[in-house]
């Protein structure tokens, strides 16, 4: 079909089984792949076996000669136990990235990986990255590279080296987390490598991991799908192959569901229970077939040997014995016009901090980090505005709440510490005392120079959105402040206030936002936005504020300027021109980047 032509993209055939994960349905998986046709299964449990995340596996376990006396430990009683993990999947992925290394195209990577190797083993202080950190200076050289670069393959992008490498920095992300690794160290360095491969790891594989799954795109273009015929409920291909001919009805009910029916109801049963199996059976076959859109196809390993159970099975086997072969003369797939997978039809949301700023300021930042959700190392300056943000709330709900009188700096404080300890510890990120007590410092100031404005507090924290054809736009309000019949929105930046001519277009971001903001509030109230505020927490002794008047004929462009930038994001264009330094600077992606884009000047 594919060399006909009649078959355009991958994604129109998906087959449909009882389980992805069973021996026939993975093996079935690796054929097609080792033929060059790439399967999306994302519940099979393969994971760990595509060839981005061995790569990435070897990579590791080269740069940590160490390693290699960890494959077994001591028991109690002095008797050495080899872990299995290390010669059934480990030495793979050292033997595959080895292979790698002797590519002359790979000269470079070599060299960094021998001398990264030298310092680990005999670390004498702490390092300035983690796991993490090492898993993103591996994405500067070509072998990983290319793994998550824009490439097609017959036309089609396959997108799921770069899926399933985000899931692996979100694996190790995971790690350090519950470890509470920042750095490596000499101290602890033997013993993070242990509970990373002998242990966090072992257990992944044992439990299985889930490659990437996106409600908003059922089948992605270049793969065929494999999926279980429950997850293909409300879905359709232009063809389906159904698996598990071999099947059988199957007892669903159990003593209790017996004990109910025949003691608790008041009326014959729709469906007696000795017959729910049947008609289970018959729902759940007719729901595969009814998938289809043009071709559906049956098949199993016909078995029809003695003393072996037949298949397909009587349930199947009447009209599986009339439908034709696929090799059958009649059966004419030039006289077939396939359809295309129809799109999902859902809005996605965009948020101006999180995606329209993120964008602008560098497409490709927001392709790692939100499009592809890798896990970024550095948060700390968020958990810092975040605490801030956080404090501050509290001041602002207890004065709605006509509780004002409890409000001192002692109780300030103490909102401040019990909002660190749970970001801290979600976050797993951590302020040094100085920074704290500046980020606190913050918020005290703010209450003792605002609080004779209390009384014209509205609202804190109002979540706001803007439902457009294509999209939501969705934001939060700070705050809502006012008298008498005018309103004025407040957007908090715990940030230094900027220079408001030299950092002019970053001040124009935020108040294409907070025009937006207005647009919608005004329209919740009924009444006009008068003024639209940016307050600088971090001003000391000038003004904290940064005043927008609204002017209405802005709004219609500033829409429009949006509208454009969901709609590149929609058609997942990531391209830049120039490599913006403000934004490559902490950018964890900087090492990939290298020297793909020209710096600005």
């Amino acid at each position: 079909m594919r060399e006909s032509g009649e078959l355009t993209n991958w994604n129109q055939v998906a087959f449909l089984f009882r389980s992805v994960k069973s021996d026939l349905a993975t093996e079935l998986a690796r054929r097609l792949e080792d033929e060059g046709i790439p399967v999306y299964s994302p519940r099979s449990n393969l994971f760990f076996e595509r060839h981005e995340i061995r790569l990435m596996f070897g990579a590791l376990l080269f740069l940590f000669p160490q390693c290699r006396k960890l494959r077994s430990f001591t028991t109690k009683g002095g008797k050495e136990i080899s872990m299995p993990i290390w010669e059934d999947y480990y030495d793979h992925c050292l033997r595959l990235f080895a292979e790698e290394l002797r590519k002359p195209e790979n000269e470079r990577l070599k060299n960094w990986a021998a001398q990264k190797a030298h310092d680990h083993l005999n670390l004498a202080y702490n390092t300035d990255y983690s796991f993490l950190g090492l898993f993103y200076q591996l994405l500067e050289f070509k072998l990983f590279g290319e793994q998550i670069a824009e490439v097609e393959i017959n036309g089609q992008m396959d997108e799921r080296p770069i899926r399933n490498l985000s899931i692996f920095s979100q694996l190790l992300a995971k790690f350090e987390y519950l470890h509470h690794i920042t750095v490596l160290t000499p101290k602890e360095l033997e013993w993070n490598l242990v509970s990373l491969f002998s242990n966090y790891v072992r257990y992944l594989m044992d439990g299985g991991i889930s490659e990437y799954e996106d409600d908003s795109e059922y089948a992605p273009s270049g793969c065929v799908s494999f999926m279980t015929i429950h997850q293909s409920k409300g879905l359709e291909f232009p063809i389906v192959i159904v698996d598990s001919l071999n099947t059988t009805p199957r007892k669903q009910y159990t003593e209790i569901d017996e004990i109910i029916e025949n003691g608790y109801l008041n009326k014959d049963p729709f469906e007696p229970l000795e017959y729910t199996k049947y008609f289970d059976f018959m729902r759940l076959y007719y729901t595969a077939y009814s998938r289809a859109q043009n071709v559906l196809v049956l098949t199993c390993q016909e078995e029809n040997r003695k003393g072996k159970k037949k298949v397909p099975t009587k349930w199947f086997a009447d009209f599986y014995a009339k439908l034709p072969s696929w090799e059958d003369a009649s059966f004419d797939m030039s006289k077939l016009e396939l359809e295309h997978v129809k799109p999902v039809n859902l809005k996605n949301e965009y948020a101006f901090t999180t995606h329209i700023n993120i964008y602008e300021n560098c497409a490709q930042q927001y392709r790692f980090f939100k499009e592809y959700k890798f896990n970024p190392v550095r948060t700390g300056p968020i958990l810092f505005g975040t605490l801030v943000h956080e404090t501050i709330e509290d001041i602002h709900k207890a004065v709605l709440r006509g509780e004002e009188e409890i409000i001192t700096d002692e109780q300030i404080e103490a909102w401040f510490r019990h909002n660190y300890e749970v970001i801290s510890k979600a976050e797993r990120v951590y302020l040094n005392q100085d920074v704290q007590t500046a980020a606190l410092n913050q918020v005290i100031r703010y209450y003792h120079r605002e609080k004779a404005n209390f009384h014209r507090l509205k609202e804190a924290e109002v979540e706001v959105s803007f439902v457009k054809e294509d999209y939501i736009l969705k934001g939060k309000v700070d705050l809502i402040t006012g008298e008498n019949d005018s309103i004025e929105i407040i957007d908090f930046k715990s940030e230094k206030k900027p220079d408001l001519e030299a950092e002019h277009q970053r001040l124009s971001q935020y108040q294409r936002q907070l025009e937006v903001y207005a647009h919608i509030i005004e329209g919740r109230y009924g009444l006009p936005v008068t003024k639209m505020h940016l307050y600088y927490t971090s001003e000391e002794d000038g003004n904290p504020f940064v005043t927008f008047d609204r002017e209405g004929s802005k709004i219609d462009d500033t829409i429009d300027e949006i509208n454009n930038v969901v709609a590149r994001i929609e058609k997942k264009d990531f391209t830049i021109e120039e490599r913006p330094l403000q934004s490559c600077k902490n950018c964890d992606m900087r090492f990939h980047c290298g020297d793909k884009y020209k710096q600005a000047s």
